[in-house]
């Protein structure tokens, strides 16, 4: 059985996915072990990120058996749930209770570089944030309690996790602090 999930809604930084499945055995037969497989792709053709699974020692019960994997910038597309049997014997195995849940998201944000003036625009860069995450440049123009940002610009981090924004300077305002917000 495959189950496809794509990656994407959160597709930058770092994700923990656990995937719990209850795996069992029936009194009327012998079953082989279950196996649960967590694949980065759109079938059981693509990268294994994790697997496990076992069978119960007692016929006619369920356990418990889970996987996790904390996926990265090498995840990418669509993640495959496959649940299969494994070895001799009956090649049957029974699973129920396939439970994927919601995983918190970790972002890494980038590294800022050096901002640099050239031909009448801000450069701000950055480097080494969770690949293709978004950011949301802040504006405010003073420090002064209550600070007041506002949205300046939004973007997305590239494949390596870098950005590089191009802000014309508004000669009319004595100052500008910026922020950068990821979600």
């Amino acid at each position: 059985m495959y189950t496809v999930l794509p990656t994407s809604g959160a597709p930058s930084s770092r994700r923990v996915v656990p995937l719990p499945v209850a795996i069992g055995s029936r009194n009327d037969r012998l079953n082989s072990p279950g196996m649960i497989s967590l694949i980065n792709g759109n079938n059981n053709a693509g990268t294994v990120l994790a697997s496990g699974g076992a069978l119960p020692a007692t016929q006619n019960t369920w356990k418990d058996y889970s996987i996790t994997y904390v996926t990265g910038n090498s995840v990418s597309g669509n993640l495959t749930i496959a649940l299969s049997a494994v070895g001799a014997g009956t090649i049957q195995a029974d699973f129920d209770n396939v439970r994927l849940t919601k995983a918190a998201v970790i972002f890494t944000p980038p590294a800022l570089g050096s901002a640099s003036i050239l031909n009448g625009n801000l450069i701000l860069t950055g480097t080494g944030g969770s690949p293709n995450g978004a950011y949301t440049w802040l504006v405010a123009t003073n420090l002064s309690a209550p600070i007041n940002w506002k949205t300046n610009s939004t973007g997305t981090l590239d494949g390596t996790g870098a950005f590089s924004n191009t802000i014309p300077i508004n000669a009319s305002q004595p100052a500008n602090f910026f922020r950068l917000r990821m979600p």
